[in-house]
């Protein structure tokens, strides 16, 4: 092997220098032994510069070489075989040695050095290596895949894929964070070379793969837990192309089962695997996950060590949240870090600390969700109810940045910073100091050695960044180690003005919301786009001024802002408007205008609910509900915070509804620190459908007094009726017990006298009629009323129940009937 590497070296100089007489040869001999003669150089040698490095001048020779002899190389240059990296080494050592001196050695001085100091180069390029290897390197950076083969010895397919399978534990580090691409060191000298070690570079990152954790994901909307096996890209390759899905082999608390998921191909050609969702339907105990041949059969694996008492969950944005691994993989617990996060507490513990928000049942029973705050606690304490103890689960403070920010959705966890100066703050001093480094997807370098976090890490925007503009990752580390302590995401754009309405947005309950403007403007000298799913949401006015309409359906709108021509590098944005909307099932969409709910649907023994958003995460409104019924307070009682909902259970309001036959309304009076922002209907309850049930009426209404108007009108007399003189007489028993009328005249005559009760009608007819004795006897209570006793009293009875009354009014008739007997002659229909 090395003689034909001598042979190549050889036939090389050959080519470079053209042959040399014998004399020449020994003239130049004799000028470097002891000589100052000048060497004779070829005319296409470039001398070296000083400012030149040897590996430029290795890297500018290298076109020298033999075509045969540099394909050979560069076709196997990513084959792990020890002969070839033997080969690549004795080649690197032996150029430099030739290169690395002004005067160009003779042939026979090229033989003579490599034959007596072969071993000699090979270990002191093996020594430069390792030492180049103990150089600190930036977080997170991946290995290429030639530095991860065995150069001691051949290896078997069986023994590379052993080596190849990693086994992560997701519990073992403090955080688990994400990698980028394509990522260059601007500390370390880059070699501008277009030929070999260009191709080199690129090819390396062509065969980079990035393979994205699993984790496990809270879906507040849903109430469910997931194991995510998140999606991951392949690339372009035609391997991947020919594939039609992947298999993950999974064990979850103890069952094992294998997933697949389709693999898909994009616009562009590059092909990803889709992601996958596996519910986890009781308390997780642990999981492994090994990942297909393609995602190099990685193996990540957690195990939960406190008895499943407490899993904690980090909001991520749209109502997810992201579990945090509790314990390592030697059952030591994490610190928590102080921000605001969700805790799923087993029933028996109680904790300590007082949360914001508490959700009355979640996706595992014997379990409770709890929203918390961390930021000012020290030591989170758990307190166990059964045996009256506590668990401690201490906590770590985080570092931040501060600078003039620009608020929108992320503004959390990523902020978008604008102006020309950044603070980084570390939460104490570390005396050994930390290396702090910057990166984004074009490239990162190290912007702070051995700060100790005593005073702010300032940052000088654009100038301190990989790019003038995007999104950019901070990694704090401690010396020696590639583990970042912590890692901070943010957004960078020198100039950006977002204009929308950010307080809560009262709709009208007969039209609903209205669109509402969310107003963009950039730098006005340069050009500048944005890109949104839907395109008829953007109105460009100019090359820095945007307008996005957002429609009265639409809350959330997310788009990405970057210069013309710059697709690589852009800003994603996400705003949501703090509109209220409301529903009444979680299975109904959300609403702004005033609901119609029918009675039938109030049915006592399943829960009915009112849900009212917000979309304002921050502000924490008091929302007080209202049923009415032609202005009168019916009942009242207060909303509940539910996560990021309001809800209050109208069980308890069915009997008020119920007894109210009429319209019934339910309000909510909207309160934000004790100051009443808005009244408003968020339901309405109709009244139910009456119909006569008077013989051949077919009358119907809604309406209450329409229907007793219609009684009054149609049915009243024919169940309201005058006492009768016959019945008169049993209430007064003064009165005579008969009236008569004289047949002759308009004379009445009243007979006191029991024992002759016809004596003074039959005198008066035999004194002033002389014929024949002709009388009636009066009945009507109206002509005695009106000709013998006009102070005799109106009295009235009920035709139904035989009350009597006295003086009895058109409205007395109507309420005896509407209070008494309504269900006698109106029937209730509830749709």
């Amino acid at each position: 092997m090395l003689m034909n590497l001598f042979r190549r070296i050889t036939k090389w100089l050959q080519k470079l220098f053209g042959r040399l007489p014998d004399k020449q040869k020994k003239s130049n001999e004799a000028n470097n032994i002891g000589g100052n003669a000048e060497v004779p150089k070829p005319n296409n040698f470039v001398e070296p510069s000083i400012t030149e490095t040897p590996q430029s001048i290795i890297s500018d020779e290298s076109q020298y070489l033999d075509k045969p002899t540099t394909e050979k190389i560069r076709d196997k240059k990513n084959e792990p075989t020890t002969e070839l990296l033997d080969e690549n080494l004795v080649v690197d050592s032996i150029v430099e040695e030739i290169v690395s001196t002004s005067d160009v050695p003779q042939l026979d001085e090229i033989h003579t050095k490599t034959d007596l100091s072969d071993k000699e180069e090979v270990s002191e390029t093996k020594e430069v290596k390792e030492i180049e290897s103990k150089k600190e390197r930036k977080p997170y950076s991946k290995k290429g895949l030639y530095e991860e083969k065995n150069i001691k010895g051949a290896t078997t397919d069986k023994e590379k894929k052993q080596k190849t399978q990693r086994v992560i534990n997701l519990g073992n580090t403090q955080r688990w964070r994400r990698r980028r691409e394509q990522v260059v060191d601007r500390t370390t000298v880059i070699d501008t070379n277009e030929g070999y070690q260009q191709e080199e570079l690129e090819t390396q990152q062509r065969n980079k793969t990035f393979i994205k954790s699993p984790f496990v994901e809270l879906n507040l909307d849903e109430a469910t837990i997931y194991l995510v096996l998140p999606q991951q890209p392949l690339g372009n390759d035609e391997i991947y192309n020919s594939l039609k899905k992947l298999t993950y082999k999974i064990k979850l608390n103890n069952k094992e089962r294998e997933v697949t998921a389709k693999i898909k191909q994009r616009r562009n050609g590059n092909s990803f695997v889709e992601e996958i969702k596996i519910p986890i339907e009781e308390p997780l105990q642990e999981f492994e996950i090994i990942y297909p041949s393609e995602l190099e059969d990685r193996i990540y694996a957690y195990r939960h060590h406190n008895d499943k008492i407490m899993y904690v969950f980090f909001p991520k944005g749209n109502n997810k949240a992201k579990m945090d691994y509790l314990f390592n993989e030697n059952g030591e617990k994490n610190l928590l870090l102080r921000k605001k996060l969700w805790i799923l507490l087993h029933e028996d513990y109680e904790l300590l600390a007082k949360p914001e928000n508490i959700e009355e049942s979640f996706p595992w029973n014997s379990y409770q969700l709890f929203h918390l705050d961390l930021r000012n606690i020290e030591v989170l304490k758990i307190s166990n109810r059964k045996y009256n103890s506590e668990e401690d689960f201490p906590t770590i403070p985080t570092f931040h940045l501060e600078g003039e920010q620009v608020e929108d959705d992320f503004k959390f966890e990523c902020p978008l910073f604008i102006g020309n100066t950044l603070k980084l703050f570390a939460p104490n001093e570390n005396s050994d100091g930390w290396n702090v480094w910057i990166q984004n997807s074009f490239g990162d370098f190290k912007l702070q050695e051995n700060w100790n976090g005593n005073e702010p890490l300032l940052l000088y925007p654009p100038d301190d960044l990989p790019s003038e503009y995007g999104e950019f990752q901070v990694d704090i580390c401690q010396q020696g180690t590639r583990v970042p302590d912590d890692v901070l995401f943010f957004r960078y754009i020198p100039h950006i003005q977002l204009n929308y309405p950010r307080e809560l947005i009262i709709p009208d309950p007969t039209v609903g919301h209205k669109t509402e403007m969310i107003n963009v403007k950039l730098s006005e000298h340069l050009s500048w786009e944005i890109k949104i799913d839907t395109n008829e949401f953007v109105n460009q006015i100019n090359s820095s001024v945007f307008k996005i309409s957002l429609p009265s359906e639409k809350d959330t709108i997310s788009f990405s802002i970057n210069k013309q021509n710059e697709n690589e590098n852009s800003i994603n944005s996400k705003i949501t408007l703090p509109r209220l909307k409301w529903r009444i099932s979680r299975k109904e969409s959300w609403c702004s205008i005033t609901i119609l709910v029918k009675r039938n649907k109030l049915v006592y023994g399943e829960d009915f609910s009112v849900f009212v958003m917000t979309n304002d995460f921050e502000n924490n409104y008091n929302i007080c509900g209202k049923l009415e019924s032609d202005g009168n307070v019916l009942q009242r009682a207060s909303l509940l915070r539910k996560i990021f909902e309001y809800e209050i259970r109208l069980n308890s309001f069915f009997d008020a509804i119920k007894n109210n036959k009429d319209t019934c309304n339910f309000f909510i009076e909207v309160f934000l620190e004790n100051k009443q922002l808005s009244k408003l209907i968020l339901f309405k309850i109709p009244p139910v459908l009456r119909k006569c049930k008077v013989e051949d009426c077919g009358f119907s209404t809604y309406e209450h007094h329409s229907m007793l108007h219609h009684f009054q009108s149609n049915h009243l007399n024919d169940f309201v009726v005058h006492l009768s003189y016959e019945e008169m007489r049993k209430i007064d028993a003064t009165l005579p017990q008969y009236i008569y009328k004289c047949s002759h005249c308009d004379y009445y005559s009243r007979n006191d006298d029991r024992n002759n009760p016809t004596t003074a009608i039959t005198e008066h007819i035999e004194d002033t009629h002389p014929g024949p004795i002709c009388f009636r006897v009066v009945t009507d209570i109206n002509e005695i009323r009106e000709n013998v006793f006009p102070d005799i009293p109106y009295l009235y009875k009920c035709g139904i129940c035989s009350r009597h009354f006295e003086n009895f009014t058109e409205d007395d008739k109507v309420n005896h009937f509407s209070q008494n007997h309504y269900n006698e002659f109106v029937e209730l229909q509830e749709d």
